[in-house]
């Protein structure tokens, strides 16, 4: 399911722009694996981290945003929040801004309001938003999803911990971590 979700989205940048997304089969064993395996009792997510670390130019982050939205419009999560950080927000905003032009590209502009800070998807209540790195001020967030990139450079885990225990209350949250 997660791996149809983000094949029906659209490359927005480089020479794919505009054309499907395909994935490559590396790219469904680590789809297929955060999410096809559940727990047996509960039908929850058996993960709900990942650790992804690739050489530049990859496709992480085109692969992350679609992770973001499908947690954000397809987990049936009332009020999720979605998450992106990074050392930076403009970091964080990369992956973010590629979701947000998938979204405008995309069947999914019908059922979301877009703006420069977030994707709102109404029907759940869900958003998705990019985050300053200060872990300080990110207390009080109630993570669904966070998609933490460019790990290696945090110089710190404070951001980690902080959006790891955000996750708390959430039954199958997701911290997908990307890094080169």
């Amino acid at each position: 399911r997660a791996i149809n979700f983000v094949e029906r989205l659209k490359h927005v940048v480089g020479r794919w722009g505009g054309t499907y997304i395909v994935l490559e089969p590396w790219q469904c064993f680590i789809v297929w694996n955060v999410f096809g395996w559940l727990m047996a009792g509960t039908m929850t997510r058996r993960y709900t981290e990942a650790y992804v670390e690739l050489a530049r130019k990859n496709g992480k982050s085109t692969l992350a945003a679609g992770i973001a939205l499908y947690l954000e419009f397809a987990d049936k999560e009332m009020g999720a929040e979605v998450y992106s950080v990074a050392t930076t927000r403009d970091q964080a905003r990369i992956c973010f801004d590629y979701a947000q032009q998938m979204v405008r590209v995309s069947d999914l502009r019908d059922f979301a309001v877009v703006t420069r800070d977030a994707i709102v998807f109404e029907r759940l209540g869900a958003t998705y938003k990019p985050l300053s790195s200060e872990g300080k001020t990110l207390d009080g967030k109630h993570s669904h999803c966070v998609i933490c990139d460019e790990y290696h450079a945090h110089p710190t885990d404070e951001v980690y911990d902080v959006m790891q225990t955000s996750m708390g209350a959430r039954q199958q949250p997701l911290m997908f971590i990307i890094t080169t």
